[in-house]
């Protein structure tokens, strides 16, 4: 049988559709017609361990006629067929090493900012929908060290951005700053991809915050009122209520106001029980004995890691 020739295709015309065209070898193919004119699929027909089975070669003119001929790879001793799902086998995994290879250089790009979003969207939850935190760090972190990739942040860093904080007399928001950074970081060295970029270690573990804080600092909540101060605070009290009474009933409008009863009331049981104003606020009159003095927090209205809360009862002060 005479071998194709390209000219012969190119003259083929639509009186030659449905021809079927053969080449030397077993190669041959069906003419059709599609939008862009005359179009042969061609397949190669062999015998491959007894069997007669069929390869596809391609379309021409999409394909030359010598990209079609495929016959040699028989002569080989090597199944087209088994060497294009090969091919494809191949080509798959050149792209998935190329797809590991392209995240791996990814991930060692992550910076804060990426480590931050997802620690306050997936590993802390804080009552307030982690509003303040999001505040915190954008206020001091994202602008200190957001951008730094998280493989190059150093204890110098960490150091650096609480003194900037503290420079600024706000030393309580930078100690508060650095225990949130302290439970991201520890987070993160407990999960891919930011273990591996933590490989050198846990950055805000070589941070000694005690020694960072000025030594005349006193946290704000160890501050009690004196004997002197809670009979001054009872003086102003009634003398606020007293003056705003005494003021004219055109005159009320304009003058200071005096707090209200509930809230001087709040302020006191707060101050005789020592608990929480998001506590007080919570509380039901079921939960409050007068007769034996004792007032019951449920633990659902307790301040604290969740693990560690537990239910409160507080005893009274005029039953003490």
């Amino acid at each position: 049988m005479a071998k194709l020739t390209a000219k012969e295709l190119e003259a083929l015309t639509e009186r030659d559709v449905s021809a079927v065209i053969r080449d030397e070898g077993s190669l041959s193919g069906r003419v059709s017609l599609r939008k862009k004119g005359i179009a042969i699929p061609f397949y190669f027909q062999f015998r491959w361990e007894g069997i007669y089975t069929r390869f596809s070669c391609g379309t021409w003119p999409n394909k030359s006629l010598t990209e079609i001929r495929t016959r040699d790879l028989v002569a080989k001793g090597i199944n087209p067929n088994e060497n294009k799902r090969a091919g494809k086998v191949r080509l798959k995994a050149e792209l998935a090493a190329q797809l590991a290879q392209a995240d791996q250089q990814k991930s060692k790009e992550l910076a804060v900012l990426d480590l931050a979003g997802e620690w306050l969207r997936d590993g802390v939850a804080r009552k307030d929908g982690n509003a303040e935190l999001r505040r915190r760090f954008a206020k001091d972190l994202y602008p200190a060290i957001g951008s730094k990739v998280i493989s190059t942040v150093s204890e110098h860093d960490l150091r650096s951005l609480v003194r900037s904080v503290m420079a600024r007399g706000a030393t309580r928001q930078a100690i508060s700053l650095f225990s949130d950074i302290v439970q991201m970081f520890g987070w993160a060295q407990k999960r891919q991809p930011w273990r591996t970029l933590l490989v050198d270690g846990n950055p805000a573990d070589l941070v000694e915050i005690d020694r960072l804080v000025p030594s005349d600092y006193q946290e704000e909540r160890t501050r009690i009122l004196s004997s002197t101060e809670l009979q001054e605070l009872h003086q102003r009290f009634q003398k606020m209520t007293a003056d705003y009474a005494a003021l004219p009933a055109g005159e009320k409008y304009d003058g200071i106001r005096p707090l209200k009863p509930e809230s001087q009331l709040a302020l006191w049981i707060c101050l005789g029980t020592l608990c929480r104003i998001g506590e007080l606020l919570q509380a039901e009159w079921r939960n409050v004995d007068l007769e034996n003095g004792v007032w019951f927090i449920p633990v659902a209205n307790v301040k604290g890691s969740r693990r560690k809360k537990q239910d409160h009862h507080v005893l009274t002060l005029w039953f003490l």
